[in-house]
């Protein structure tokens, strides 16, 4: 090993690390509100799952195909059983809009598939290729969901009859054990 050429690249990385931080510092960019705050949601009525306690948490936004956007919220402490958690969803033509549209319970937790009894969580949607890819927590594992619309997911299994793509219990896709 050339111990030479490994301080003179070491040197480099760290001038090219300095330049870069300072020149990331001179042009941060720094959020301005721009107008007054608008509501989107609110508090959902979940009929048989409505309680006084229930809180809307953890909210994800995107555009749908359609054009239509999209507002899911993980609402916990609801009368659902388990961890007391499901996915609710709001709905708008415009982003823009106040008071979207309660469009109603999106998703709840399915036991039958070894999804913990009210674990959903976080719900973050991207799309690529056509296809919207929701990542949601599913208490002790990050699971996926895929659409074509945007809208109604169906729960993505692969080669294994449970949702997950990490777990801490050593199984899904990609295993933390």
């Amino acid at each position: 090993m050339n111990w030479r050429y490994l301080f003179t690249d070491f040197v480099l990385v760290v001038l090219t690390l300095s330049c870069l931080t300072s020149y990331a510092q001179s042009k941060a960019v720094v959020p301005v509100i721009s107008s007054e705050w608008w509501q989107i949601a609110d508090n959902p009525d979940l009929g048989k799952y409505t309680t006084e306690k229930q809180q809307p948490v953890d909210f994800g936004i995107w555009q749908a195909a359609g054009g239509t956007w999209q507002l899911w919220s993980c609402i916990r402490h609801t009368a659902c059983g388990g961890n007391t958690r499901l996915f609710y969803r709001w709905q708008a033509d415009d982003l823009t809009e106040k008071n979207w549209q309660p469009m109603g319970i999106a998703m709840m937790a399915d036991t039958t598939i070894g999804e913990k009894l009210g674990g959903l969580q976080a719900p973050f949607v991207i799309k690529e290729n056509g296809t919207y890819y929701m990542f949601y927590g599913g208490w002790d594992r990050i699971c996926l969901a895929t659409s074509r619309d945007g809208k109604t997911f169906q729960r993505w299994k692969k080669n294994n009859p449970i949702p997950i793509l990490i777990s801490a219990k050593g199984i899904g896709w990609l295993s933390l054990r």
